[in-house]
């Protein structure tokens, strides 16, 4: 099964940073030869910029990383995470809930534990950059990386708008199914975040996007 999108190798796409995107976020990378990620927008509400979806026992489950209200017409780049409530210790509960019976959990806990237990950066930027860090080095992914030196409000090609649950290329965006941990309950749940796909599916993950 293909996606429905189809980038050139040679192109150039403008994405913004997310908190360990989706699928469809990961395959869009993966197909472009250089991502220019943007600081300097505003926050947008329910987006996956501060937000991803697994699938847990029940359901699927939102993590969302709480941010400070007053900043949102900052640029992102400058926007401060909150950390009153113990947002990364339930989120790593989470995980570990939903992924510990995975094939590759036991793989790559070492990996993402300190990124839920240790690391405190200011701003949701440094966050999701860190997670992209990770995210590139399991799946082995290089691609050429720069950032926007202001903002526009159109680029040639442009998924910044795109990253939102509701959207219709999120909605209507197919890939090759995998094994799911609940997949027997649920039935096969697409496009989660790519952390679902890493602990099922684990070295042979970048074959998904």
């Amino acid at each position: 099964m293909e996606s429905h999108f189809s980038i050139s190798p040679l192109m150039e796409v403008v994405l913004p940073r997310v908190y360990f995107g989706n699928i469809a976020y990961y395959s869009i990378y993966s197909k472009a030869s250089t991502v220019v990620f943007e600081p300097h927008e505003h926050f947008i509400k329910q987006s996956y910029r501060n937000r991803c979806a697994i699938v847990a026992a029940n359901a699927q489950q939102n993590l969302i990383v709480p941010v400070q209200r007053k900043q949102k017409r900052n640029a992102i780049k400058q926007l401060e995470i909150v950390y009153a409530e113990s947002w990364q210790r339930v989120h790593w509960g989470a995980i570990v809930s939903s992924y510990k019976m995975s094939p590759y959990f036991d793989h790559y806990e070492h990996i993402f534990h300190p990124f839920f237990n240790e690391y405190k950066p200011d701003t949701l930027w440094e966050l999701n950059e860190k997670g992209h860090q990770i995210v590139k080095k399991i799946l082995n992914l290089s691609r050429n990386e720069s950032t926007t030196d202001s903002f526009q409000k159109n680029y040639p090609i442009d998924y910044r708008d795109k990253m939102k649950p509701l959207d219709h290329f999120q909605l209507s965006f197919e890939h090759e199914n995998y094994q799911q941990v609940f997949e027997d309950r649920h039935g096969f749940q697409k496009n989660m975040s790519i952390l679902d796909l890493i602990f099922n599916e684990g070295p042979n993950s970048a074959s998904f996007l």
